[in-house]
């Protein structure tokens, strides 16, 4: 077998999220026969063992020691690079909010994709669904449940002073640095596409009209336009740090409307 035919390295976790729940055993089998279904080695299994009930990451060494091997993937001499972590359920992968929110964010620089035998392939492009499936999934109690509602509550008000979670809006970039973390301004391009999208709309253009003057796809153009506010808080950020004269986006009240319309 040559180099580029080896298969996809990866790694397993099991715990015990409640006294009732599936044997460690079974979840080691499931694993491992998910791993030989879809190709992957699998290296080793990370098992905190029969007594780990719950979720507090401080007291779960395994899970310590296969963060670890996450945050220095590929740079480790005693372990080698990670494709792919495989675990039975989302809900082994956390129960707290905090440590969902580091884990997501560690598994995507590390490039690792993130499997449930339940699920198959997680989707990672978007941190904070994907936060609030795994909570979903491992909400047992109540209190999990305004756990979710209080990480959709800490997005929205990240969005609302510029934080944004997932993918930069088309138009906008990362392009600096504040208190907690990267920030979007608009990026050089694409940002004159975004004043012609807002300017049609503004004048009362229907959304295909927009993609055909501008070439910017419908649904893209009514995301633009739903977006209005963060974009102008891109535009007055950049004029803040000196990185551009800014740009006027349209200041107007005139609604997003349907991608159809």
């Amino acid at each position: 077998m040559t180099e580029t035919d080896k298969n996809p390295i990866a790694i397993g976790y099991t715990r015990l999220s409640q006294q009732s729940d599936t044997s460690i055993d079974t979840q080691k089998r499931r694993i491992r026969e998910y791993c030989d279904e879809y190709g992957f080695e699998l290296v080793e299994i990370f098992d905190e063992g029969e007594q780990s009930s719950g979720f507090t990451p401080a007291n779960l060494k395994e899970w310590t020691a296969l963060r670890d091997v996450i945050q220095n993937n590929g740079d480790r001499t005693d372990f080698p690079e990670i494709d792919a972590l495989i675990v039975r359920g989302k809900r082994r992968l956390a129960r707290d909010i905090d440590e969902v929110m580091r884990f997501i964010p560690d598994v995507r620089d590390a490039g690792i994709e993130v499997h449930t035998v339940q699920d198959g392939k997680l989707d990672l492009s978007d941190p904070m669904n994907a936060a609030i499936e795994i909570l979903q999934a491992a909400a047992a109690f109540e209190e999990k449940l305004a756990e979710i509602e209080k990480a959709v509550e800490i997005t929205e008000k990240r969005a609302e002073n510029g934080y944004w979670s997932g993918e930069a809006p088309y138009g906008l970039h990362f392009g600096v640095n504040e208190e907690h973390g990267k920030r979007l301004i608009p990026l050089q391009g694409e940002c004159r596409s975004v004043l012609n999208v807002l300017q049609l709309r503004g004048e009362g253009a229907s959304y295909r009209v927009i993609e055909r003057e501008t070439g910017v796809p419908l649904t893209t153009a009514w995301r633009i336009c739903r977006r209005r506010d963060v974009y102008r808080a891109a535009a007055e950020r950049a004029v803040k740090h000196g990185l551009t004269d800014g740009v006027n986006w349209i200041d107007d009240d005139e609604e997003a409307g349907s991608p159809a319309a």
